[in-house]
């Protein structure tokens, strides 16, 4: 029987750590399409403040809304920054510096050699997922598709109950609230409009859809 006993180079151990966009400062390294398209991939996940360096552009970045330094990379510059992106093929003196410098980075010549990745995000009203198939970005858009057929249908019931969290999380009863919201049973009441009728009757009618305000504290059920 055929059996493959190379290593699993598939077998891919990652983590995610979410950010908040406005906050990153990025550097892209490399002014061709691969940091083109890498710029693109990060504006659309909010990430604005983003700069690229390179001695030569392609028209594509004067397209879109990031700020071009014609300089050659130092450690000066790259200490600016929270993450990078090598979008060059000679990196191995870049990632020295960047490794010195304990920074987060991508090199997309190899993405085993980077410390981090970019993995592929959806951003909803209710919810953002990252994903990665650990190494195949078209596997990751396939992947992404599929998820997407099956959750997109709680994302305004995410929104919903968020807000309602939003209301309630000084509230005595918080916890008790929140674990009965995020439920298929409360989901259920959502879908025929009565979550709030049934907010009402278990926890005495702290949610007033009408002024979204707290009308009063909650003080048992059936009041």
């Amino acid at each position: 029987m055929f059996k493959d006993s190379r290593e699993d180079i598939y077998d891919i151990n990652v983590g995610f750590l979410g950010i908040f966009p406005r906050n990153i400062r990025v550097l892209i390294i490399g002014g061709g399409s691969v940091g083109f398209l890498k710029a693109k991939g990060l504006i659309k996940q909010g990430i604005n403040n983003i700069d690229v360096i390179s001695r030569e552009f392609i028209d594509d970045f004067y397209k879109i809304k990031v700020n071009l330094i014609c300089e050659e990379v130092s450690i000066d510059i790259l200490n600016k920054y929270h993450f990078i992106v090598v979008a060059v093929e000679e990196y191995k003196d870049i990632k020295a510096m960047l490794d010195n410098l304990n920074k987060l980075y991508v090199i997309c010549a190899d993405s085993r050699e980077g410390n981090c990745f970019v993995p592929v995000v959806i951003k909803s009203r209710g919810f953002s997922l990252g994903i990665t198939s650990n190494g195949s970005p078209k596997g990751t858009c396939f992947l992404r598709d599929k998820i997407l057929d099956s959750v997109l249908r709680y994302d305004e019931f995410l929104y919903e109950t968020r807000r309602i969290r939003e209301e309630v999380k000084m509230l005595d009863e918080k916890d008790k609230i929140i674990n009965f919201m995020y439920t298929d049973d409360f989901y259920f009441f959502y879908l025929k409009g009565k979550h709030n009728l049934v907010l009402e009757l278990f926890f005495g009618g702290f949610y007033d859809k009408g002024s979204n305000k707290k009308k009063h504290a909650c003080t048992g059920s059936g009041r």
